[in-house]
């Protein structure tokens, strides 16, 4: 996956237009890469977007992101949306508001790295939280998670149980989040945005389990669509190459896999591991969705 563009630390831009030619859109292309004003802005790459329908900018996210999203509106219209990359100033280790998916959080400012975050979510009628592994804050509503967060990278609160359900092993954690996620090594990661959803699982789909203790480790096939981890409906999706892909630390954290276009689509939340053979169990978000009454957040 290093080979993609989500590698970089930028912020994505995207904007669409209705029935608009591949001619025309590629003299659009042409266009924005010599607006010398964008280029003020910290953009420092315009392609077509994925559907053909508009163009695609990578943006510094530097302090620059508030300018970038003015200057787009003005010259692109209410069709642009803006999308947040970490820029180098932060790291999985140590970020910063609004929080990705991925990074490593605390029981408190003292305690060692207990689990991982999860994506952003939404609740009809309450508002966006973070998802994360219910088993790691032993299903305390009210509990405070840490983390350790850019620039003076000194414990933080991020936000606190909000809500739990036992039977997906998942809860809800107040803060600032962002549809993002941290992807790659634990010291090493770059951001990507978190593009779809998966609609159902299935076997023989080779995955990608990613989080803050092991880093993410691809080429886990599925094997299993209902596997029983301590009562929990799970996912069983096994490494080929025999690699461990999850230990202690990574539960709350991330599966996806990301297609030949660079797209990124969720499949659900690391729940714990297989100890008999290397394989990561994984709660589906269907089940996530089901369960807390929520909704994947994909929005900016």
């Amino acid at each position: 996956m290093t080979n993609l563009k989500g590698r970089f630390p930028q912020v994505k831009i995207k904007t669409s237009t209705a029935a608009i030619s591949e001619e025309d859109l590629d003299r659009l292309v042409v266009q924005a890469r010599k607006d010398s004003a964008l280029q003020g802005a910290g953009i420092v790459d315009v392609n077509r977007n994925d559907s053909n329908s508009g163009l695609v900018a990578d943006v510094d996210l530097s302090e620059k992101l508030t300018a970038a999203r003015q200057l787009a509106e003005a010259r692109y219209g209410n069709k642009l949306s803006i999308r947040i990359r970490k820029n180098s100033l932060v790291s999985r280790q140590h970020d910063r508001t609004p929080y990705f998916a991925g990074i490593p959080i605390y029981k408190s400012p003292v305690s060692a790295m207990e689990c991982t975050s999860g994506p952003r979510v939404n609740k009809a009628g309450y508002g966006k939280y973070m998802l994360t592994a219910a088993h790691c804050s032993q299903y305390s509503t009210g509990a405070t998670w840490y983390h350790p967060a850019a620039p003076s990278n000194t414990q933080v609160s991020i936000g606190y149980v909000s809500a739990v359900n036992t039977a997906v092993d998942a809860e809800l954690v107040t803060g600032s989040y962002y549809p993002g996620i941290w992807s790659g090594g634990t010291s090493n990661a770059y951001s990507l945005a978190i593009d779809r959803r998966v609609v159902s699982e299935g076997v023989g789909t080779v995955v990608c389990a990613d989080g803050a203790q092991t880093g993410q480790i691809c080429r886990d096939k599925i094997t299993h669509l209902d596997y029983l981890l301590y009562g929990v409906h799970t996912v069983r999706a096994c490494n080929t190459d025999g690699v461990w892909p999850v230990d202690h630390g990574d539960s709350g954290g991330n599966i996806y896999h990301v297609d030949s276009t660079g797209l990124l689509y969720y499949h659900g939340m690391i729940d714990g591991r297989d100890n008999t053979a290397p394989c990561v169990l994984y709660v589906p978000m269907y089940r996530l969705e089901s369960g807390l009454g929520i909704t994947l957040d994909l929005t900016p």
